[in-house]
């Protein structure tokens, strides 16, 4: 599967790398946390990574991602394959592949807050073979609530074969994280199989979250930016996505988030969804998960 064919997604035909595929990361956002935002220009046809890190004393609470400039047109790309986990003590890295011709910029958000009781982190990983979509989901200890979390998947190179895509980063309870993907590679076409883990940023106690989701139509190779607002008086918490992974009508239906941040005074999460498939538009749904 070369990176330079581009075009959209059809049905019966393994997934090609158009305005192709792109993971998604998604994280927790703490009420007051102070936002830390690193940058990266990685080059054309390359894999990179950046690390948005706390300052010392501060520790990271939440995670996001976007990639500024990107253009969902079938010549120019860029199209990313992000991850979004946690880095060390105190940084968030997002990982990505530039699958364009030119060089672009991805950037990597980590918010900062003090914490008496640190976030605990639990992961869950699964094995996906070729042509195959499934799922992880992380959870979290008893006594503990999923506030956030995020997700990565093997390093993928021009080598190494066809990657594995995610298309949803969500709560799954109050205790899970859920992400879930797709291995892009033909069965029986000598691609390898991949990794997907699911990462669950757990907080002690039972903090009382409340869901706002937002499901909106993402026509294909088209962007649709979705800002979900917590009630009055409630602040974003995180952020999740589901891009409904689906065949419908006889064909494939799916889209991906291309940036997962927080939003405008604290109150939203906003996301960039990009419609994956053609002739059929995709479908995503957004979600803030919402506290005092």
């Amino acid at each position: 599967m070369s990176p330079k064919r581009h075009r959209a997604i059809r049905a019966g035909k393994s997934v090609p790398l158009a305005a192709a595929i792109i993971a998604i990361g998604v994280s927790a956002v703490a009420i007051g946390a102070v936002q830390r935002r690193a940058a990266r220009t990685i080059p054309a046809q390359h894999a990179g990574s950046v690390t948005a890190k706390c300052k010392r004393g501060l520790t990271p609470v939440a995670g996001g991602f976007a990639a500024p400039g990107f253009t969902p047109t079938a010549d120019t790309g860029p199209v990313f394959r992000f991850a979004s986990k946690p880095a060390g003590k105190r940084g968030i890295k997002a990982a990505a592949f530039n699958f364009s011709d030119d060089p672009h910029e991805l950037d990597s958000y980590a918010y900062c807050a003090k914490r008496a009781h640190p976030l605990r982190i639990k992961a869950k990983r699964v094995r996906l073979f070729p042509g195959s979509f499934g799922s992880a989901v992380a959870r979290c200890p008893h006594g503990r609530q999923a506030v956030g979390g995020g997700f990565k998947t093997d390093n993928f190179t021009l080598t190494q074969g066809a990657p594995i895509f995610t298309f949803t980063s969500k709560r799954a309870g109050k205790r899970g994280w859920k992400a879930a993907g797709l291995n892009v590679g033909s069965p029986g076409g000598g691609n390898p199989s991949g990794r997907l883990t699911a990462y669950a940023y757990c907080q002690k106690g039972r903090p009382k979250v409340r869901v706002r989701s937002k499901t909106v139509t993402a026509p294909p190779l088209s962007i649709r930016n979705v800002d979900v607002k917590c009630p009055h008086r409630r602040k974003a918490l995180s952020g999740g996505f589901n891009g409904h992974y689906g065949i419908s009508g006889g064909g494939l239906r799916v889209a991906a988030a291309i940036t997962s941040k927080r939003g405008a005074r604290a109150r939203a999460w906003h996301t960039a969804a990009l419609g994956l498939t053609s002739p059929n538009p995709a479908v995503i749904t957004a979600y803030v998960y919402c506290g005092r």
